[in-house]
């Protein structure tokens, strides 16, 4: 379960994406279906979804003027995404709240501390949303997982 950050902290998780289905296929990883949900609040567009063979998108809400941040969610929204925590092995993001929800169903986090292929200027980066201070608060607790680069390099914070 791949929770997409918002405009603020990542842009595109294509390269993230991408490197989670070639892991599926070529046997590093389980077999598997990534199920890449966007941020509810923001209309963000993942490029070219049909490479990934591993793959499943969700668009959560319904979009209820042109303003940014203007999305609804109705109770099958709630429900939906429930359900896909419950039934989740790993949650994946790039800082979200959606770590808390997953402590709910005791789920592992795998926070991305990298941006992808591309390092990108500090404050078009992931690595800037995990610095902020609500969330260096969550990694403290140690129940998340930090990868730190695309090489496969995962720590536990302490």
């Amino acid at each position: 379960f791949y929770c997409m950050g918002g405009i603020m902290n990542q842009d595109d998780p294509s390269d993230h994406i991408a490197m989670l289905d070639q892991a599926i296929e070529d046997g590093r990883l389980p077999p598997a279906t990534v199920l890449l949900r966007s941020h509810p609040k923001y209309d963000v567009r993942v490029l070219k979804l049909d490479r990934f063979k591993n793959v499943v998108f969700q668009q959560p809400g319904q979009k209820v003027s042109d303003m940014v941040g203007e999305w609804e969610l109705g109770d099958e929204d709630i429900k939906l995404m429930l359900n896909m925590l419950r039934h989740a092995d790993v949650e994946y993001n790039t800082g979200s709240t959606m770590t808390i929800e997953s402590a709910i169903f005791d789920r592992p986090v795998v926070v991305i501390g990298f941006d992808g292929e591309k390092e990108k200027p500090y404050y078009q980066s992931v690595r800037h949303g995990l610095d902020v201070t609500h969330y260096q608060i969550v990694q403290a607790t140690g129940g998340v997982w930090r990868a730190i680069s695309s090489l496969g390099s995962i720590q536990r914070d302490l």
